[in-house]
């Protein structure tokens, strides 16, 4: 199981797409090296958007901290806690193929790669 992957059950749906931005369509993949981490994408998706809610003292919010105040919390720690959660959840994923240790350590700068994108551009998103 992916770290707040239970985010996914009160987020709308159409609040996540996995990997990149909703208007960028497939410009930004959801596969590195044929490996899926869009399930890492849809909860990063997930957090910025109750980032969003939180930050605008949206009423919405309060369903997020009804359904996990611990969760709740850690967000409250903002953009950098969302962020620092999509690098684990995708290293968490890589870990846990089946593919061979010298794939797995292919991935790792495109996964690092995939977690300084959103460090820096992601505050565009928010």
């Amino acid at each position: 199981m992916l770290i707040d992957e239970n985010i996914l059950r009160i987020t709308p749906s159409d609040e996540v797409n996995g990997c990149g931005p909703k208007r960028f369509g497939n410009w930004v993949r959801d596969k590195i090296l044929g490996l899926s981490i869009k399930n890492a994408g849809n909860i990063h998706d997930c957090h910025y958007y109750w980032l969003s809610k939180m930050k605008s003292k949206s009423c919405e919010s309060q369903v997020l901290k009804d359904f996990d105040g611990y969760l709740w919390k850690r967000l409250g720690r903002g953009k950098d806690y969302a962020d620092s959660i999509f690098l684990k959840n995708m290293t968490i994923i890589n870990n846990n193929s089946s593919s061979k240790k010298f794939i797995k350590k292919l991935r790792l700068p495109i996964i690092k790669s995939y977690f300084l994108a959103v460090r820096f551009f992601g505050i565009y998103f928010l």
